[in-house]
């Protein structure tokens, strides 16, 4: 082989492993971009919002196969204070000035009773530690479990549920079923 055939070769090669890189590359990027959610926490789409999915009314207990979890939704109460005069301020004829005395009044009022919200959840039996490692694989990629895929339902995955659920409407480190469903962990039943 000529030194003129071994440089070509040599170039081949190089160019060869640039062309790998920049594959290798593209495709890293590929999947990093499919890891990332693709709406802000401010606009979420309609059809991830979770808020349709609660009911004020206590689901049916014959239904078998339906699994559902609840959640107190706190009262909402507000509290006002007001400072009542209980004596004016006083001027005496030589100029001193007296100051006015007050008392401090607080109440508090009911703007909303509190009460139980229900929305459907997997049945325990979905729990595998399988399923679980699936979750937090999920919810890591999309930032919001921190640390290795354990397969245990501990604070951190509980945590992760909650912060992907409440800009969703549903304030809960319940896992819900149609948030299994986005996630992608659970299949959608077509009707």
């Amino acid at each position: 082989m000529t030194l003129k055939a071994r440089a070509l070769m040599g170039c081949n090669k190089v160019a060869y492993r640039l062309k790998m890189r920049a594959i290798g590359a593209l495709i890293g990027a590929t999947l990093v971009s499919g890891c990332v959610e693709a709406q802000t926490l401010t606009t979420i789409a309609p059809e991830l919002v979770l808020r349709d999915e609660i009911t004020n009314q206590a689901p049916p207990e014959t239904i078998s196969g339906l699994c559902w979890a609840s959640q107190s939704k706190p009262a909402v109460i507000e509290t006002v204070t007001e400072q009542v005069e209980l004596t004016p301020q006083i001027v005496a004829e030589d100029g001193t000035i007296t100051p006015p005395t007050y008392r401090s009044d607080t109440r508090q009022r009911i703007l909303g009773d509190g009460e139980m919200e229900y929305f459907r959840t997997p049945c325990e039996d979905v729990f595998s530690e399988y399923f679980i490692t699936t979750l937090q694989r999920a919810l890591a990629a999309r930032g919001l479990y921190k640390g290795s895929a354990t397969g245990v339902m501990d604070r951190n995955t509980n945590s992760a549920i909650r912060n992907w659920q409440r800009p969703r409407g549903l304030d809960s480190a319940t896992l819900s079923l149609k948030s299994a469903k986005i996630l992608g962990l659970l299949r959608w039943e077509t009707p």
